[in-house]
């Protein structure tokens, strides 16, 4: 049972009141993470453009000498998620799990720059959409569906290894098309199920929830 809320007038917590502030507090939360992950794409997107509109840096970034500009950006994204994800309590706490995400958000912007520079721009423009499409259309999918897939947790951990352990086989491998395609494709489907799972994972009435103090991990996720 909950306790008596004064201003409400009715068990805090264990009546309808209860359920109901439960229910915009969990609302507000998926506003905010929605509302930070809109800002995190519009500032890598903003990065990202803003390499490729320099040209002295664009022909560096693209160049054999600057391939360490890659993969110092990955291993900085890479450096910041562990750290996210292994400190929990860091994340949660003012302002410093903000200045992290910022910081994974600047790292991101730049590799996603960087792997720009060495594309297509017909390519890149094609990959933005097609991504702007099945992620909205994932998201709706998440809300809309009485299935609970945050159960899938240890299933999809399980593929992501056997994804990235396959990649290394594939580096000593000559090169084949088709098992190029066929990596992707599986890559793009595994992390279309992650992202069903992140989306579910914010929601109300899932066996599997964020706290509503998770909105930096939310976000990264």
């Amino acid at each position: 049972g909950g306790g008596l809320d004064p201003e409400l007038g009715e068990l805090f917590g264990g009546g309808p009141a209860g359920a109901f502030r439960e229910a915009e507090v969990r609302r507000g939360f998926v506003r905010k993470v929605f509302g930070i992950v809109a800002f995190q794409l519009l500032v890598s997107s903003a990065v990202a453009v803003g390499m490729s509109a320099i040209p002295p840096l664009k022909a560096y970034v693209a160049s054999p000498r600057g391939a360490w500009t890659l993969w110092t950006g990955l291993g900085v994204t890479l450096a910041l998620v562990l750290t996210l994800s292994c400190s929990p309590d860091l994340a949660r706490r003012h302002p410093h799990g903000l200045i992290l995400l910022s910081a994974f958000t600047a790292a991101e912007g730049w590799v996603i720059g960087a792997v720009t520079m060495f594309a297509d721009t017909q390519i890149v423009i094609s990959a933005a959409l097609i991504t702007v499409v099945v992620v909205a259309a994932l998201t709706l999918f998440a809300f809309q569906t009485k299935y609970d897939f945050t159960t899938m947790g240890g299933v999809l951990i399980s593929a992501l290894f056997g994804l990235i352990a396959f990649s290394f086989v594939l580096m000593f491998l000559p090169y084949n098309k088709i098992v190029n395609v066929a990596f992707s494709a599986v890559g793009a489907f595994l992390f279309s199920c992650y992202l069903v799972v992140d989306v579910q994972m914010l929601m109300e009435g899932k066996r599997i929830q964020l706290s509503p103090d998770d909105y930096v991990l939310a976000a990264m996720n």
